[in-house]
């Protein structure tokens, strides 16, 4: 039985900054493919450097312990054993949010739409959201480099619950 987190609510238009250190890595490039030694069957699999900034990155406000302590364990469960289980809360309530990134590379090499994919997968796995889904990129931002202190800033902020079809 995993322990409950208290999750934060957000009212629509509140928001929550987050800096992640680290160097942003795209995760669309620089696949792997491997061979199952089980099986034999190819795989494709993830990029070397984005698996890696996702275990290293390093929040600012950081992250409660239990909240990664349980993501980083329920992400390490094999599928079959995940089946049934509901995965452990997100540090922010689901709902729709909007998200507006500044990335700060180590060089002026990728696109926005990559940085921002790897992005919403990094914050899905270490528990901050839910599920990426709910995110809505506020504006493709300039992609600055900054070497000696690469970076992300986000703001994500709470969005007004529509149903389709209201007037």
């Amino acid at each position: 039985m995993t322990q409950p987190t208290t999750q934060m609510r957000l009212a629509p238009g509140e928001s929550f900054a987050l800096t992640i250190l680290g160097v942003p890595r795209q995760k669309k490039n620089r696949r792997r493919i491997g061979i199952n030694p089980h099986t034999g069957k190819v795989f494709v699999g993830q990029n070397d450097l984005y698996a890696r900034w996702v275990a290293t990155a390093r929040f600012e406000p950081a992250l409660p312990a239990l909240l990664v302590w349980q993501h980083d364990s329920w992400h390490r469960m094999s599928r079959a054993k995940r089946k049934g289980r509901r995965p452990p809360d997100a540090l922010i309530a689901p709902g729709p949010l909007r998200i507006r990134a500044h990335f700060f590379r180590e060089r002026n090499v990728g696109d926005f739409d990559g940085y921002l994919t790897g992005l919403q997968d990094l914050l899905q796995r270490r528990g901050v959201i839910a599920d990426d889904k709910w995110l809505t990129p506020d504006r493709c931002p300039p992609l600055d480099k900054d070497a000696s202190n690469p970076r992300v800033e986000l703001v994500l902020t709470a969005l007004e619950v529509t149903t389709r079809g209201a007037a």
